[in-house]
């Protein structure tokens, strides 16, 4: 595809610097004229200051055609720069998808890394720092850059090794984390209410910083600088759009933890439950077996313990109140689980003691305990 910055002509593709020599060299030195170009040579404010010199004085023809031909140029160069800029937009929005998919596949430990190589890779920005904010301090945790600047800032990643820095130390970034929102400077406001010992490492011409807010809180800060060059909204646009993915990634990895934390509760609480229900199964065949010895002992120290004749047949009800009262059931809660009152419950103890020659419920367990050691009838009792 053809760019719009190749539709302009070789003589258009002029720096600033040489813009304001060439005005230099037509009109001569001025104190207005060094004041635009000591404020970071800025080509709009160039454009503006020779259209009112010529409003306002009285040039020769030479000089006119001289300064015409001096705006031509910053025109193109305008031109040529905003077609750098779209390319360099259209460019990063394509990388963009690319780029959070890797983010939102990061594992947590790896996500810093995963970010500041992802901004000075496919986005393009010359340095880039992804920090972890901890209460009331932020820790730097990883920074990348283009790998031409790598040997001139070997003392900044060095730096930045997840030590923390107090907020209080850092108007900026405090500034940030509590209110959550970005913020850009430019080249004269780098080292304003900043922190200065990574300012003086980093040496931007203007950085940008957008916050990572999770649940609420600024939990991480991206900081971006492109070095020589400063930053527009849409650069501010762009990083905080991974700052999103970033939210949702560590929203993402919040709710895998806490997911995980819950199952291996519920797991546990499972083997716990299982584990009563052995015990429990176990303790009932103790029981019997106790009871069943006691009632051996009772009958050879006193003879049989009724001589009543075999036990008359239970009622279905009967046998309900009865597996429960062998199953240590209080007469209360034998009626909530029959729906009958307690002055019922008493009467079927009563009749069922009767009917099976027993006169404690320690006996009446022990009486089920050996019906169920035998082989049951075809009604189950």
């Amino acid at each position: 595809m053809r760019s719009a910055a190749s539709s302009v002509t070789p003589t258009a593709r002029t720096s600033a610097h040489d813009l304001f020599g060439r005005v230099r060299d037509v009109l001569g030195g001025s104190d207005e004229l060094t004041r635009i170009e000591q404020g970071g040579s800025d080509v709009v404010s160039l454009r503006r200051f020779l259209v009112e010199r010529l409003r306002a004085t009285v040039f020769d023809r030479s000089e006119i055609e001289a300064i015409a031909r001096i705006l031509v140029r910053i025109d193109a160069h305008q031109c040529e720069t905003v077609s750098a800029q779209i390319e360099k937009c259209a460019a990063q929005f394509a990388a963009l998808r690319t780029v959070a998919d890797a983010i939102g596949a990061a594992q947590p430990d790896d996500l810093a890394h995963t970010v500041t190589t992802s901004l000075c890779g496919p986005l393009g920005y010359r340095k880039a720092m992804f920090s972890v904010v901890n209460g009331s301090s932020w820790s730097p945790a990883s920074v990348s850059m283009q790998p031409d600047l790598a040997p001139m800032f070997a003392d900044l990643v060095s730096a930045v090794d997840g030590h923390g820095i107090e907020l209080r130390d850092a108007p900026r970034e405090a500034e940030l984390v509590r209110k959550r929102r970005p913020y850009v400077l430019d080249r004269v406001d780098t080292y304003r209410y900043t922190y200065r010992p990574l300012i003086d490492l980093s040496r931007p011409s203007g950085y940008l910083a957008v916050p990572i807010v999770v649940g609420g809180r600024a939990r991480g800060i991206i900081h971006v600088d492109r070095h020589e060059e400063g930053l527009t909204d849409s650069d501010m646009h762009m990083v905080g759009a991974l700052a999103a993915v970033c939210t949702l990634s560590s929203e993402r990895a919040d709710l895998r933890g806490s997911l995980r934390a819950r199952r291996t509760d519920m797991e546990t609480r499972i083997a716990q439950l299982a584990r009563a229900l052995r015990e429990l199964d176990a303790s009932s065949v103790g029981f019997a077996s106790a009871a069943d010895e006691q009632n051996g002992q009772v009958g050879r120290e006193s003879g049989p313990v009724s001589r009543a004749g075999p036990p008359a047949e239970l009622t279905h009800r009967e046998w309900e109140v009865l597996e429960l009262l062998a199953a240590g059931e209080t007469n209360s809660s034998i009626s909530h689980a029959l729906c009958i009152s307690d002055g019922t419950v008493k009467s079927h103890v009563q009749r069922i003691f009767r009917k099976i020659h027993v006169s404690t419920r320690a006996e009446a367990a022990a009486f089920v305990a050996r019906r169920r050691s035998r082989p049951r009838n075809a009604d189950g009792r």
